[in-house]
């Protein structure tokens, strides 16, 4: 998904029940001002009301790409 235009990542989500749940959960998270968690496939969004761990988040180090970002 990396790379897609919003439109298009939003579809591709909304496609499935977990990305339906991903959606859900960044919801919740973005209302309380915190990173997103990453839900694994089975996985229910939750409100929970404290902070995601690093290695919870959709940022965590071993999601990113090992290639240097683009540059604009």
């Amino acid at each position: 998904m990396l790379g897609e235009e919003p439109d298009t990542l939003l579809t591709n989500l909304a496609s499935s029940y977990h990305g339906l749940e991903q959606l859900a959960q960044a919801i919740y998270d973005g209302r309380n001002g915190f990173p997103v968690r990453r839900l694994e496939p089975g996985d229910l969004a939750t409100d929970l009301r404290t902070p995601p761990t690093e290695n919870e988040t959709m940022t965590s180090p071993e999601l990113r790409p090992s290639r240097s970002p683009r540059r604009r």
